[in-house]
């Protein structure tokens, strides 16, 4: 070899000793490790919401139905003031003595100046319904009965016995229709339309 060749290997020695190699691979990117953990924390929220609402709904299912509201005639008397019947309107003076009184455990009383009457009753959707065998008794008043007294009669014997159209074998008595507003109730029976006016508690 000679000294030229000698010379040029030694530079080429020298600048390999020198030169610093560069990474020319590339890193692979490392996975996102977040991603995991994110979707099961979702999961386990969703299987909590889910559980909670099972646990709501079966509570929910457990517990009794709530009592009906009572309607606002019950627990009062209430004094006939007038009614609409086949004869037409009738105004009743203040002196006449006839009323009806729902009590609060399903009892339904009455005057119609010249029998008391009691039935029971129960509450429907549009009113109430008489149930039962109406008792009756007399108040010991007696005399001619007028035109005025029959009617009222009537009326006040139809809110304790309002008979289903066609008859029925027992007797039933058909729901009838009340309706509150204010101090007046009003009741729309077989006899007809009849308007009371609230008098006390029963």
């Amino acid at each position: 070899m000679t000294e030229l060749e000698t010379a040029i290997r030694d530079a080429l020695h020298s600048r390999a000793d020198t030169f610093e190699p560069h990474e020319t691979e590339l890193r692979s990117r490392r996975p996102r490790r977040w991603l995991p953990p994110t979707i099961a924390a979702a999961v386990v929220m969703l299987l909590a919401v889910t559980a909670a609402l099972l646990v709501t709904r079966h509570k929910a299912a457990d517990q009794p139905p709530a009592a009906p509201k009572p309607a606002s005639f019950v627990g009062y008397s209430w004094q006939l003031v007038q009614l609409d019947d086949r004869q037409g309107r009738l105004t009743l003076p203040a002196s006449t003595k006839a009323e009806v009184t729902f009590g609060q455990r399903g009892t339904m009383t009455g005057d119609d100046s010249v029998h008391s009457l009691q039935v029971q009753y129960r509450l429907v959707t549009t009113g109430y319904q008489p149930a039962g065998q109406v008792m009756t008794s007399a108040n010991g008043l007696g005399g001619a009965i007028s035109t005025t007294l029959k009617r009222t009669l009537f009326a006040i014997g139809s809110c304790f016995s309002s008979s289903v159209p066609g008859g029925s074998k027992p007797p039933q008595s058909a729901p009838i229709a009340a309706t509150v507003h204010g101090d007046r109730l009003t009741l729309h029976t077989s006899d007809g339309v009849l308007t009371f006016v609230r008098t006390g508690p029963a």
